[in-house]
């Protein structure tokens, strides 16, 4: 299969590593360079696949979001991607997501229901095919071998491993916890101080947390011996909607891949399933639930997906 000309993966190049499609920091020189040599190595003559992970589930933290469902902030990351192929068409090409769905690969260690997961995945697809979105989903689950492990907790008092502690706590069920983390949130003012005041007042809370941050950055880990990006997606440019893609690894390092944006804007703004779509009528962007009530925003509903506005 012939390889395209020199023009169009430039122009390519130059959409996909430009600040409209970036999530986090410029580029140096290195990263523009090895990543445009990969873009035109896996260009054709008629389309580009792009595989990265995202849309796992709802964060089941009530002070962080509404339902297990997705809302407008889900409609709003999908609509980039296919704002990006869009733009894209203009170079001729064709871009093809391939969407890694890691969920229900981590919901056991995060105390994540399953139902809960399936709730969001089923939605998402919804989502996709009403907007015509050209990508494909799978699920981590089937790529990687869910295997037991057996790992040392992390200690929330070891400065090296607080950060991930206090990480993973924020992704957990805390459900049941909802009144009391109400009352955290009050008095500590913010969304990750009540979580941080429950970690510290609750020793079961933290006991689990502290394990379960362990088997995560293991299961990170394996994710990455199993290099399914080669293995599962050869023809596929590697991508991460991480500003930083070692953001969430405490052992290991990840050369920095293609950074795709799926939010409205780079810098302080959540990925939609760690909150919920907002919109002031003219701008789009996602926030903690518990901040946006504080704000004095309600929600409702358009399109069947949910939404906080003024």
């Amino acid at each position: 299969m012939a390889l395209i000309s020199e023009s169009p993966v430039q122009e390519l190049s130059s959409l996909l590593l430009g600040s409209s499609c970036r999530a986090g920091k410029a580029y140096m020189d290195e990263e523009k360079e090895r990543i445009s040599k990969e873009i035109k190595g896996k260009l054709t003559s008629q389309h580009l696949e792009i595989a990265l992970a995202a849309f796992p589930f709802k964060i089941p933290n009530p002070l962080k979001t509404y339902s297990p469902r997705p809302d407008w902030g889900e409609r709003i990351a999908i609509e980039r991607l296919i704002g990006i192929s869009k733009a894209a068409t203009e170079t001729d090409i064709d871009l093809r997501w391939n969407i890694i769905t890691d969920g229900m690969f981590y919901a056991d260690e995060l105390h994540v229901e399953k139902e809960r997961v399936v709730c969001y995945q089923e939605g998402i697809r919804t989502i996709a095919q009403t907007l015509g979105f050209k990508g494909t989903f799978t699920e981590l689950d089937d790529l990687v071998e869910h295997k037991i492990i057996h790992a040392v907790p992390l200690d929330l008092d070891d400065p090296a491993s607080e950060q991930y502690v206090l990480r993973t706590a924020g992704m957990m069920d805390t459900i049941s916890q909802a009144a009391l983390l109400e009352d955290m949130y009050m008095t500590g003012g913010s969304v990750a101080c009540a979580v941080e005041k429950l970690l510290r007042t609750d020793p079961l809370f933290r006991k689990e947390a502290e394990a379960s941050a362990a088997i995560y950055q293991a299961r990170k880990r394996q994710v990455e011996d199993a290099e399914i990006f080669t293995r599962c997606f050869p023809n596929a440019v590697r991508a991460s909607i991480q500003p930083d893609a070692n953001r969430n690894l405490q052992d290991s390092r990840i050369t920095r891949p293609l950074s795709i944006r799926i939010t409205e804007k780079n810098g302080q703004n959540l990925f939609p399933w760690l909150g919920m779509g907002t919109t002031n009528g003219s701008t789009w962007h996602n926030a903690y639930v518990a901040d946006l009530k504080r704000e004095g925003k309600r929600p409702e509903e358009r399109d069947g997906l949910i939404y906080f506005t003024s």
